[in-house]
């Protein structure tokens, strides 16, 4: 296993302090806070887990790996400082970990591990990011992010042409936001979205020859506007025949006074507006109040908007997709719990509104929802039942453990424990007590 040399060093340090001491291990407890590459690490005396599932000395109750030995499908072995998992019921051949998937062992780490197999809507964790499993047959034995079929960047939304994009997606490509007007294609995936017919530019409504349109879309052209009759891509609306694909249309300018229909485009200080309340357009102009008019010309962020479910916008620099329309309408990114996410981030955000599936990385430890709505109210370690710590055995207090292969396992003061029951916040036994209501020794 590979140290670097402060780690040598620090390890000569307490051999040097245990040689000077009569008791015992039970003395030594804690843990190390940060990754053996960090610079600057605080340092605990005890089990040194380094949060990434790793242990210099192997705690008690878990087996050390064995060449040659059998092993049982799903025993959870340690070698080399680290936890595997085998795959398969017999002798296993070869030393972990594997070279490549479909061996016999498993890493058992969320960061991601060429070699281990991996299954759809499994997640694991690489250059920043968190990416969901969607086809295992295409994931494994590839890094994420270099095939599109095999995974989900759960993070980013910088295109990507190993990248799997949905109707409505949006992605950044050269500092510019673009929507996908199709599900997964090879024109929205591997052909970049200035040149690709199935993406537009989100906030604009100038037209592209490049961009499939749709029956009913609206587009300007020249200081004109047109609305297409059926389904075009590359028709110039100058040269469109009276009965299409492009039809010459009007739009209205906003007159106080005048009730508009919902759906219009209207025009308004040199921008364009989508009607959302018609109730309140003889009352209110554009841009004076929340929930009647959306302005359709732009994706940064402005006040007295409408903003709807999964709008995205830029604001501050940075971009935001809307998880609640009226928070949303009346609130600041950034400035309240539930109404918009922070984008392209894996870091917890605490205004960001989480679902079960969400992971995040938070104080360099990487948590799951173990609960959403608890997750959305509390920070990740400040509460038990809203976020479960993963890519770690030592124990955490508020992490809910369940029986299990590996949902089951703790490790505390050096020893390995199994859950009886789902517990939280319920310590495991001091040695040399083997068990209590909750944990046995594994």
């Amino acid at each position: 296993m590979k140290k670097n040399s402060k780690i040598y060093a620090i390890s000569l340090v307490l051999l040097g302090l245990l040689a000077s001491f009569s008791s015992t291990y039970a003395f030594w407890q804690g843990s190390v806070s940060a990754s053996s590459n960090t610079s600057n690490q605080n340092i605990y005396i005890g089990s040194w887990d380094f949060e990434e599932n790793t242990y210099v000395r192997r705690p008690r109750g878990i087996p050390e790996f064995v060449l040659g030995q059998y092993y049982p499908a799903n025993t959870v072995v340690w070698y080399d400082g680290a936890f595997y998992i085998t795959r398969g019921d017999g002798w296993q051949e070869g030393y972990p970990p594997s070279p490549d998937a479909y061996s016999a062992y498993n890493m058992i780490t969320v960061n991601h591990q060429i070699g281990n197999t991996y299954y759809n809507n499994d997640v694991v964790y690489y250059e920043g990011c968190f990416y969901r499993v969607v086809d295992a047959g295409n994931a494994n034995n590839h890094y994420p992010g270099t095939t599109m079929y095999g995974w989900y960047n759960m993070n980013s939304i910088n295109f990507n042409s190993h990248q799997r994009f949905m109707k409505n997606d949006y992605t950044i490509y050269q500092g510019i936001l673009y929507v996908s007007s199709i599900d997964n294609q090879e024109e929205n995936v591997y052909t970049t979205p200035d040149l690709s017919k199935y993406w537009h530019i989100a906030g604009s409504m100038e037209y592209d020859s490049s961009i499939r349109y749709y029956a009913n879309d609206i587009i300007a052209c020249n200081g004109l506007y047109y609305r297409a009759a059926w389904e075009t891509i590359g028709s110039n609306p100058a040269n469109s025949a009276a009965w299409g694909p492009w039809i010459k249309i009007t739009l209205s300018s906003y007159e106080a006074g005048t009730t508009y229909s919902n759906d219009q485009i209207i025009l308004y200080g040199g921008h364009q507006y989508k009607v959302m309340n018609s109730a309140l357009t003889a009352t209110h102009a554009p841009g004076t109040i929340t929930g009647v008019y959306k302005q359709i010309d732009t994706y940064t962020y402005t006040s007295n908007n409408t903003y709807l479910v999964d709008d995205v916008v830029m604001y501050n620099g940075q971009y935001w997709k809307a998880v609640n329309a009226e928070n949303a309408q009346n609130n600041l990114p950034g400035t309240i719990k539930n109404a918009w996410n922070l984008l392209n981030t894996s870091d917890y955000q605490w205004f960001n509104t989480y679902h079960s599936g969400d992971y995040v990385v938070w104080h360099g430890k990487k948590y799951m929802v173990y609960d959403a709505s608890r997750a959305s109210l509390y920070a990740p370690n400040t509460e038990p039942r809203a976020w479960n710590i993963v890519n770690t055995f030592s124990y955490n207090n508020f992490t809910v453990y369940t029986p299990g292969v590996i949902s089951g396992i703790s490790i505390y003061n050096d020893v390995a424990y199994r859950a009886l029951q789902e517990t939280v916040s319920n310590y495991p036994p001091v040695d040399p007590i083997p068990s209590n209501s909750y944990w046995t020794e594994y």
